[in-house]
């Protein structure tokens, strides 16, 4: 094991379904999604979905990697006709090879045989709940959404999709986005969460039948997820937790799924309690209830901070979860760890010029303006018009920084250059203003 790579013992790397991703290989991966890129924009589409495929072999939870390449597919079959005859016979024994690896849980199988159907049909839903699932297993919370988002773009009526994607939203704290997805009509607001009785008796004759199995079995999870599903569609995520916590003390606790699972449901358990708080806020506009927000909010981010430090702990290479460990670090005022986290997810594809302006504000915090400045520099020089917002955030950093450290010039170069692309955007005008009656004085 090189040094790069993530100390868990041989339990954990046996049930994990992808091992851990080294720095060596994020390099390489890095470099594969940049090809891919440049081949996207001349029009080298098969190219490019070979990059971005070798870069979900490898990683296949990545949001950057997966989006891109559904975005290259739909180019390559808006610029030409579908699939021939040869290719579409295909789809057939790729089906079923998937449909007997996903049985087997044979999570490499499913991942190649999932990219080579949406090679062929972009919108096959079974390719894309195949990356959803996939997605799920290594904890890729976003991705997941993300690929079963695009499953119902082509099949807007299927109502299982609808509850998975349902139960996803609520583990992420969706629950606004949750509602409009779950199948079935709304009920009235003040039975919305209890069971009817029949549902009910079914929850307990699940659980009984759980219990049994586990017992017997222990590594069979698959009740333990969906009586699990079932708790979080009716955003119950207290009642899931306790169901993962006791198939995970049944198991040793050294799967790995069910561990990303239970802290799942910790993170949706404080987003739901956030979220009522908030919503008594809107409603009585007391003090107290402000102050009760402001307490959900920082106990959500001291659950938050929690997880993601054991993820990172478990997996240090795993840029995207040292991305949002770093931002809860600063969240929490915690600014010398959150430089180390931000320093140690600077590889995340699409996320450098973001985590420039993160590592600048937390030097900025601490008083070390010169190295603020730095970072503000370095995410304005890579940031493109793909990402305006961030741009100009960056652009706002730079100039109003330069200004405090009465870098004049070069504050009235940055804050112009961000009053070409929105004039409106913040005080810029008025600094403008007053950088003129500087150059006017002086």
């Amino acid at each position: 094991m090189s040094a790069h790579d993530s100390p868990t013992d041989d339990t954990d790397r046996q049930q994990e379904p992808f091992p851990p991703v080294s720095w060596r290989e994020r390099k390489q991966l890095q470099q594969h999604f940049e090809a891919g890129c440049r081949r996207a924009e001349v029009g080298q589409f098969d190219g490019a979905i070979e990059m971005f495929s070798l870069c979900l072999q490898r990683d296949p939870g990545n949001l950057i990697y997966g989006h891109h390449f559904l975005k290259v597919l739909g180019r390559k079959f808006a610029a030409q006709q579908r699939p021939g005859l040869v290719a579409r016979l295909k789809v057939k024994p790729i089906k079923k090879a998937l449909a007997h690896a996903r049985t087997n849980a044979d999570w490499t199988t499913v991942l190649l045989a999932a990219l080579d159907l949406l090679r062929i049909d972009p919108g096959a839903a079974d390719g894309l709940t195949a990356m959803a699932g996939i997605c799920l297993a290594v904890g890729a919370n976003e991705s997941q959404i993300f690929f079963l988002e695009q499953a119902l773009a082509t099949d807007p009526q299927n109502s299982e999709l609808k509850q998975r994607l349902a139960t996803a939203l609520r583990l992420m704290g969706e629950f606004d986005r949750a509602k409009q997805h779950a199948p079935g009509k709304p009920k009235a607001a003040n039975t919305d969460l209890l069971p009817s009785s029949e549902e009910l008796a079914g929850l307990v004759q699940k659980m009984e039948r759980l219990e049994s199995d586990l017992a017997s079995a222990p590594g069979n999870l698959a009740l333990v997820n969906q009586l699990a599903d079932l708790h979080l569609a009716r955003d119950r995520p207290d009642f899931a937790e306790q169901v993962l916590a006791k198939a995970l003390t049944l198991t040793g606790g050294g799967d790995l799924h069910l561990r990303t699972r239970l802290e799942d449901c910790r993170i949706a358990m404080a987003q739901r309690q956030l979220a009522t708080a908030r919503l008594q806020a809107e409603q009585s506009d007391s003090s107290a209830a402000r102050r009760l927000v402001e307490q959900m909010e920082t106990e959500a981010n001291r659950v938050e901070l929690e997880v993601f430090a054991a993820r990172c702990q478990r997996n240090p290479s795993h840029s995207l979860w040292q991305f949002e460990l770093g931002l809860r670090l600063k969240r929490a005022g915690k600014f010398q760890a959150a430089i180390a986290a931000f320093e140690q997810a600077l590889d995340l594809p699409g996320h450098k010029s973001q985590l420039f302006i993160e590592l600048g504000e937390c030097w900025q915090h601490l008083r070390q303006f010169d190295w603020a400045f730095g970072r503000y520099i370095e995410a304005v020089e890579i940031c493109d018009q793909s990402s305006d917002d961030i741009q100009k955030l960056a652009l706002y950093r730079a100039g109003t920084l330069a200004m405090a450290m009465e870098k004049w010039a070069i504050a009235g170069e940055y804050l112009r250059r961000l009053a070409e692309l929105e004039p409106g955007f913040k005080d810029v005008a008025a600094r403008l203003d007053k950088l003129a009656e500087i150059g006017d004085k002086g």
